[in-house]
């Protein structure tokens, strides 16, 4: 059984058809201006309560993709749709920006940019499905997220679902103390594992659907700070991520209990006012941040 795990384990030669996809992907990367502008949105206005990437090693393999043309990123199908996710959930919040010394122009003829790069990361998620890395977890998490505000929360709920299955098979959910891994990455790998499990479980509740997992499974600790990694985050939301994993316990605990008692109104308004206490915190520690 080991040595059939390694073998599937080892990186398989790149068919044909997913480097045509590839090509397109990298084709349609933005020039990098609009690429830092893209991805400085991103961290700024859309990482809200969860933890979605590391932003440092983001920005460094943004920077090592457009400056060494020789890059091993260039033919890493993981890195080019977590990109392509990322820009497209940046380009929601373009109007909240505007890059210096641009104007805004009232007809546009190149259509919706953020639909252009949704399209390319579709397009590689098949190729990522048996990707044995993190990357291959966050590209479909980001797309979920994208397309929540979209009107399209069934595909949402699919790639939640998807990001949900590949961070148990790649045991995010048990405790990485008993893995090799170091103190940064055992932390990374708990952030993301409760963003997932968060966002996923709110959302099944919301459409009245049935828990994918059971709670009793999950042996990973909640985040915690790590100074190591949270001084290099552009935007650091590590006690947002501590409240909301906690949260959503309780969540999960009262929708098991009650959520059968309850009609729909009041599971849309007990959705509505968890989430509204959350927004109004965040608001409050924007506006005072010494808070």
């Amino acid at each position: 059984m080991v040595a059939m795990q390694a073998h599937m384990m080892r990186p398989k030669a790149t068919h044909p058809s997913e480097m045509a996809c590839l090509h397109a992907a990298i084709d349609a990367f933005p020039p990098r201006p609009v690429a830092d502008f893209l991805i400085s949105v991103f961290i700024k206005h859309a990482t809200d309560t969860f933890f979605y990437l590391d932003q440092d090693q983001m920005l460094s393999d943004i920077d090592q993709f457009y400056m060494n043309t020789t890059s091993p990123l260039r033919s890493d199908l993981s890195f080019v749709c977590l990109a392509m996710a990322s820009f497209a959930l940046g380009s929601q919040w373009t109007p909240l920006e505007r890059p210096e010394g641009v104007t805004v122009s009232l007809h546009r003829d190149n259509g919706d940019l953020g639909q252009v790069f949704y399209t390319h990361a579709k397009m590689l998620i098949p190729d990522l499905i048996d990707r044995p890395c993190l990357r291959s977890i966050q590209a479909p998490f980001l797309l979920g997220v994208y397309l929540m505000p979209a009107s399209a929360i069934g595909s949402s709920y699919i790639y939640m679902g998807l990001a949900l299955r590949k961070a148990l098979a790649f045991d995010l959910h048990l405790n990485p103390e008993d893995q090799a891994v170091d103190g940064r990455e055992r932390e990374v790998r708990c952030r993301l594992w409760w963003s997932i499990y968060s966002l996923e479980r709110c959302t099944t509740v919301k459409l009245s659907r049935p828990r994918s997992i059971d709670a009793n499974v999950i042996k990973v600790p909640h985040p915690s700070p790590l100074p190591a990694l949270d001084h290099l985050q552009r935007y650091n939301n590590i006690q947002f991520q501590m409240a909301y994993s906690r949260l959503i316990k309780i969540l999960d605990r009262i929708a098991e209990q009650w959520y059968v008692a309850l009609t729909l109104i009041e599971q849309y308004e007990l959705i509505y006012f968890i989430q509204a206490a959350l927004s109004t915190e965040r608001r409050v520690r924007i506006r005072s941040p010494g808070l």
